[in-house]
């Protein structure tokens, strides 16, 4: 194993640790001695990876949207509906017809398409207990500490755009578009999967996950949404 491969390791395992740490003590109240024996390393193996907890933080939102952006994106490959380098396949979206035509499909492409947008429409919101409250004690942390809100905002801006063109291409698959930005709308629906989230965890603490009925959110997604 390369020196490389060793620190990707190390770093995977601090990153790993750190969730149920936080979820339990909260960022401020989190030591760089408690994240390291949760991931049964030394100091030194600290900070080989990070300057400080702020650079584990970081670092912590972008892998949790990378797997999120992951996610979406091995849906929509699977559907047939995008290509290797995330652009929509032309076969997958609604061809040319006329508008009697498209009046006459849209109740049924509708339809057709609850199910997967269901998924797809929550599917970046990671559902893990430990996350959910972890993510909350984050964006405290990013609120009280001098420099880090900047740099958190933008990775999560960063990321959420490229979503944003994701979910636009998944959009695409099923013959509709968004009515709003879509940056906002996933904005939207990222705020209603947070809040279900939570609202699940209270109704049922001895949970290990924050499964909720998507329901609600698929009524604000098609609210914004029209099929073409």
């Amino acid at each position: 194993m390369t020196i490389t491969a060793r620190r990707a390791r190390t770093r995977e395992k601090l990153l790993t640790a750190a969730v149920p740490v936080f979820a339990k003590r909260g960022v401020a109240g989190a030591s760089i001695e408690e994240l390291c024996e949760a991931a049964g390393l030394t100091r030194g193996a600290f900070y080989s990876n990070f300057e400080g907890k702020e650079e584990l933080v970081l670092a912590l939102i972008e892998q949790q949207m990378d797997q999120a952006i992951g996610h979406i994106t091995d849906r929509a490959e699977a559907a047939g509906g995008m290509s290797a380098d995330g652009t929509p396949n032309s076969c997958s979206i609604m061809a040319e017809a006329t508008p009697a035509e498209r009046a006459k499909r849209a109740e049924q492409l509708a339809a057709e398409a609850i199910d997967a947008l269901s998924e797809e429409a929550v599917s970046f919101v990671p559902d893990s207990r430990d996350w959910v409250i972890a993510q909350r004690e984050i964006e405290l942390y990013a609120l009280r500490t001098p420099g880090l809100q900047t740099r958190f905002r933008e990775l999560v801006d960063t990321q959420l755009a490229r979503i944003a063109e994701i979910v636009t291409t998944i959009l695409a698959q099923h013959g509709a578009k968004s009515t709003i930005p879509m940056d906002e709308l996933v904005g939207i629906l990222a705020a209603v999967g947070k809040d279900r989230q939570f609202t699940a965890l209270v109704a049922n603490p001895d949970s290990d996950t924050a499964v909720f009925d998507p329901e609600q959110t698929i009524r604000v997604l098609l609210a914004f949404i029209e099929f073409v």
